[in-house]
């Protein structure tokens, strides 16, 4: 991801739980309780403001995320927390974005295919963006001033950047795991990737709807 000045490789898996489902006679889209959050991301020297050694970030779910077309979120609000791995150098609530102002990337889905990992099936697909903005850095103590300045944040749409390898499964309630079945009825197979979710069939199977 490109975030301003800053270029991080998320390096470490990011688990998204999202259940979507008819509550109060409404099709509603619900995460866990706090929403997701990565595993610490080390950013490397050369990339890190002032050339910082232990600086890493954690990339979390900022507020709710609503439901859109194809069963998907029309967007993915983050925050990215930053951390001095050596001490409290940035404190502990030093964020780019915030649950009132986070960076909204649009789940743009492409090159969907079907395949088989570990006896699971999952849909290998890939998230671009390039249409977001990126928030001022807040509570990063003195060198909130400085973080904004080296990262050039706060940072508008069109200098950003977003390119994200995702593995999607899908579940139902009452049929378990139905990943093959769902990607069949939009015409995602082992043999064939879509270019985009748009391009999709219309869903034939109640199971995988």
């Amino acid at each position: 991801m490109k975030l301003g000045g800053l270029t991080q490789k998320i390096t470490t898996p990011i688990t998204v739980p999202v259940a979507v489902g008819v509550h109060e006679w409404k099709l509603q889209i619900r995460t866990p309780d706090g929403g997701f959050s990565s595993a610490p991301i080390a950013v490397p020297k050369e990339s890190a403001p002032l050339g910082l050694d232990g600086l890493q970030v954690r990339v979390q779910q900022a507020g709710r995320i609503s439901l859109g077309k194809y069963v998907l979120p029309d967007s993915i609000p983050l925050k990215v927390k930053t951390e001095y791995a050596k001490g409290g150098l940035f404190g502990d609530n030093c964020y780019i974005g915030t649950d009132a102002a986070p960076i909204s990337l649009t789940p743009n889905l492409s090159n969907l295919s079907l395949k088989n990992m570990n006896g699971a099936w999952v849909i290998p697909a890939k998230i671009t963006d390039s249409a977001f903005s990126v928030p001022a850095a807040t509570d990063c103590g003195i060198l909130t001033g400085a973080m904004n300045t080296l990262v050039g944040l706060p940072s508008p749409s069109g200098a950003n950047h977003a390119d994200i390898d995702v593995v999607i499964r899908v579940k139902n309630y009452l049929f378990g795991q139905v990943t093959d079945a769902f990607a069949k009825d939009r015409g995602i197979t082992a043999t064939k990737v879509l270019p985009s979710l748009k391009s999709a069939k219309v869903p034939s199977s109640p199971i995988a709807s």
